[in-house]
């Protein structure tokens, strides 16, 4: 059953989008994809062919612009806090 409900559901998830939150830092060309800055970066590690662990990089997790979450916060707000700040 389509109702109003689920429309409206739809317009905040397009609100709430990754790619309007001020922890997202876009990673492609094209903008689609970035990273999520909400929380310190993860280290990756590898192991070798002997079995040794070696630390790869300091990764942030990859999403994609459209993605959502319940962390988001409206990057124009924080911009206009900041500049009211004199940050």
């Amino acid at each position: 059953m389509c109702g109003s409900g689920e429309a409206t559901m739809a317009k905040k998830v397009k609100i709430w989008q990754c790619s309007r939150c001020a922890y997202f830092r876009p990673s492609s060309k094209d903008n689609s994809y970035g990273e999520c800055h909400r929380y310190p970066p993860k280290v990756a590690a590898k192991h070798s062919s002997g079995g040794e662990r070696h630390v790869a990089a300091d990764v942030f997790p990859r999403v994609s612009e459209a993605n959502f979450c319940g962390e988001y916060q409206n990057k124009d707000f924080y911009k206009a806090f900041l500049e009211g700040q004199g940050v």
